[in-house]
Parts: C-alpha cells; sequence; structure tokens
C-alpha cells in the first residue's frame, strides 16, 4: 500500500520552460490526495 511519494519539483513537476505546474500533475496530486496518499515537494534542498 503506499502511503506517500516525493517530489523534486525543480525541473520535474516545475518545468524550467514555463515556470508553471502543468495542469495535468496538478490533477495527478489531487489523485493522489483523493486516495489518501500524501506527497512531499523537495524545492532547491528543502523539503
Amino acid at each position: 500500500m503506499i502511503k506517500a511519494v516525493f517530489f523534486d519539483i525543480d525541473g520535474t513537476l516545475l518545468p524550467h520552460s514555463t515556470g508553471k505546474v502543468p495542469l495535468s500533475t496538478e490533477r495527478a496530486v489531487s489523485a493522489l490526495r483523493e486516495k489518501g496518499i500524501s506527497e512531499a515537494l523537495k524545492y532547491y534542498g528543502i523539503l
């Protein structure tokens, strides 16, 4: 059972080219939350 997922937002969830989180990513994270899965984002070395 998955309880948590971890993301490195810099360049992974937040493309350098746009500087915005894509709608598809927002929807995927929302679906995780709906299933009770926690998420943690790492940005510039800060967790």
